[in-house]
This record gives structure tokens, sequence and C-alpha cells, in this order.
């Protein structure tokens, strides 16, 4: 669940207001999302969030203003099958979406999510799908104890081993006997470290801060971060590059893009993030480029595993030249380590020399 949402739902409970929370736990065939997408209605008749969009989505939004004019949650399938379908969709699938009224006194359980997800603590949503009144709660890991906050609806206390499990799920899933517990995981992702603000680092960071990624940009020219390009809610961090260690302290979480002005400041920086194992190490660059830091590392003694964290020349071919182009790459490939989609086929090195500014 986005930030945006959580943060959506708290302004309107916190002023009184209910807001109706829209969660896609179950799908069959074709489906614009997955399990675990979700959205949330407002008495005013705006939303944040989305269930795929479409006929399904206009469905959902519908069933979700009636829900919060009378106060109650449920749960629907909606079909996707042609002549059959509900929705008038050809998917050939189907859905099923948890509509869960949430009141003003479900205020304690988003904060708790919330300050929690700031402190980098496992938090997660369950909902008791299995009765038709439907109940969710939200289980947050304080202080190493699994502690429930009720966020809808009379649920029932939640055994300390299947908060346990709940917290351990770091993707939606049905957990419990007969799997009438839904869980989706709330954690914060990881932030995005953009270390070189030059043509393919500015254009990198609309595109990565509009998937909804907290983006923090770094680079040693102060001209280049105080850009009016830089999008409003993008970080700036003004360093050397051989200080990027100290002032930054990634976690496993987060992902690392580098593209500097030279050779030797990538080398600088690609050695520093490796050695804190993030998610994600990527590199600009060419294939000489990349034969040169993989040279380096491999004198550095790093091993093959740490080695295969690296990702040079960073991005998916897609046949890219402009800045423009190699970001959409860069975030492709992104998106695809995210949902840990393997490509069919090896990507082959880009030409592309080092960034430039």
């Amino acid at each position: 669940m986005e930030a945006m949402v959580l943060q959506r739902i708290a302004d309107e409970l916190a002023a009184g207001r209910a807001a109706e929370l829209c969660l896609l736990t179950a799908v069959e065939g074709s489906s614009p999302r997955k399990p675990g997408a979700c959205l949330a209605a407002f008495a005013d008749g705006t939303f944040v969030g989305t269930v795929g969009g479409g006929a399904l989505e206009r469905l959902v939004l519908k069933c979700a203003v009636s829900n919060l004019a009378a106060g109650r949650s449920e749960q629907r399938v909606y079909t996707m099958d042609g002549a059959q379908s509900t929705t008038g969709m050809i998917c050939g699938g189907g859905a099923a979406v948890c509509h869960l009224l949430l009141e003003p006194a479900a205020l304690p359980a988003i904060e708790a999510v919330r300050a929690a997800r700031a402190r980098g603590a496992a938090c997660c949503l369950v909902v008791d799908a299995a009765h038709a009144t439907l109940a969710a709660t939200c289980a947050v890991d304080v202080n190493g104890s699994p502690t429930a906050y009720p966020l809808s609806g009379t649920p029932a206390p939640l055994a300390p081993d299947v908060l346990l499990q709940a917290l351990a799920c770091a993707e939606p899933a049905s957990i419990g006997e007969m799997g009438e517990h839904f869980v989706l995981p709330l954690a914060a992702e990881g932030s995005v470290y953009i270390v070189g603000c030059g043509h393919v680092g500015q254009a990198l960071v609309p595109v990565l801060a509009g998937l909804g990624l907290s983006v923090t940009v770094v680079d040693d020219r102060p001209a280049l971060l105080e850009a009016a390009s830089i999008p409003a809610g993008v970080n700036t961090l003004c360093i050397p590059y051989a200080e990027f260690s100290q002032a930054v302290s990634l976690t496993l979480r987060d992902y690392v893009i580098v593209c500097t002005s030279s050779h030797a400041t990538d080398l600088a920086v690609v050695r520093q993030a490796l050695a804190a194992h993030p998610s994600f190490v990527g590199c600009l660059g060419s294939k000489q480029k990349a034969a040169f830091i993989r040279g380096k590392l491999a004198e550095d003694g790093l091993s093959a595993d740490d080695m295969a964290q690296l990702h040079i020349p960073v991005g998916i071919p897609l046949g890219d030249e402009t800045p423009a182009e190699i970001a959409i790459s860069i975030a492709a490939q992104l998106i695809m380590h995210r949902h840990s989609f393997v490509p069919q086929a090896s990507a082959a090195a880009r030409d592309s020399e080092n960034e430039t500014a």
C-alpha cells in the first residue's frame, strides 16, 4: 500500500470522516492487478489508489460509495468472462474485493502502521475473509513484540502464532486454517538513491518518484541539486562521493543507481554501495566501463556472489539512446526486480559511456 493512500486515510479519519478501503484479495484467470492492490474511497466522491482501472474499478467505486452511505463492509466477486461478465470485461477472469469500512476509531491502527513504516518495522493488514461481516486488524511489530490494532469491524483476537505468521509475510498471502485470513504486508519499501544528477540522473528522478518510491538524489555539485527540474518531495544530498557510505545508512531494502560523471567516482560509489548489500545496485556504463569496474572489484577480492549483485550496464536494452529513454530502461529493470520477475533473455550490455552534465 502506497504511503499516499495511508496518508489520505489518516487525514479523513482524523477529520472525523469514514473511508472505504477496497482490497483485492483473490483473482482467477486474467485480472488487471494482483491480490494486494487497493484503493480508498471517501465521502466526497474522491479516491486514491487503484485496483486496475476500467469497468472493474468503476463498479468497485460505486459499491464503495454505497457502503460508505450505509456504513457497512462487504465482500464482492466481480467476473470478467464476456457474456456472463458482471463487469462487461472480457479478460476471462474474476476478482474478489473486500470493501472495508474504516471509521474514525480506526485512526490509531493507521497511525501505528505509519509509525512502523517510518522506523522500518514489520507491519501488515490481516482481513478475516471467512466471515460475511468481515473484520480487519493491523498487526505491528513493536520492539519485537507483535501487537494487534483493530481496523475494521469487530475482529476476533488473533492467536500469537497467526500474528507472527502474518508479520513474516513478504507478499500478499492467505494464512491460517483453510486460509481464512488474508494478509497484506504494509512495511515501507526501501528508498532509491540516484547518485549523480547529470542528464540521466535528472531524467530518472521523476520516473522513479512516479512509481511511488522514496527518491534521494546525491551529487557533489550544489547547482545541479538546486535545479528546478527536481520534483517536490524528492530529497537531495550534496556530499563528496567518497563520503556516500558515511552520509547514507543503506538498508537491505534500498536501491542504488550510480550515474556520476567519471569512472573513478562511479567505482568509488559502487564499492561503498556493495559493501552495504542493498537490494539493488546498478551502474550506468558501456561494456568497456563494466569490464573496468568489475576488474577493479575483483582486485578488491569481492566474491562472485557479491559481484553478481552489481547490475552494470544498468537497464533493460530497449534500443535506448536519449537520457529519457535510458531512464525508462532503468526503471523497467527496477520494476522487474521489485516483483522478482526474471526475463527470458539476458540483458545485453549498453554501449553508452559515462554520464555527463
